[in-house]
């Protein structure tokens, strides 16, 4: 549902394209500065950092990061007081 609304607000689920283009051009930067094709390479995957902590915080500075954090607060809310009520009524 969320990916649903996420496209609804034309926020993309994906920032595949966006890292691919930075990592192009940090990489024909070095290459401009004369590295060769395989530091350049390394060098552009060092500075991006790692593509999966990037998307992740990406997605967490997202509008409906603060939605979805709620979201789960709630739930977990809901299933401690749900299973603290069972305690209750087993004793």
């Amino acid at each position: 549902m969320l990916s649903r609304i996420r496209k609804w607000l034309g926020r993309p689920d994906d920032t595949s394209e966006e890292m691919a283009f930075h990592l192009h051009e940090l990489k024909q930067e070095r290459l401009s500065a004369g590295d060769t094709e395989a530091e350049a390479d390394r060098f552009a995957r060092i500075k991006l950092g790692n593509r999966t902590a990037v998307q992740e915080t990406i997605h967490e500075m997202g509008a409906l990061s603060l939605f979805e954090n709620g979201a789960h607060h709630l739930l977990f809310a809901l299933l401690r007081a749900d299973y603290d009520q069972m305690l209750r009524a087993a004793r």
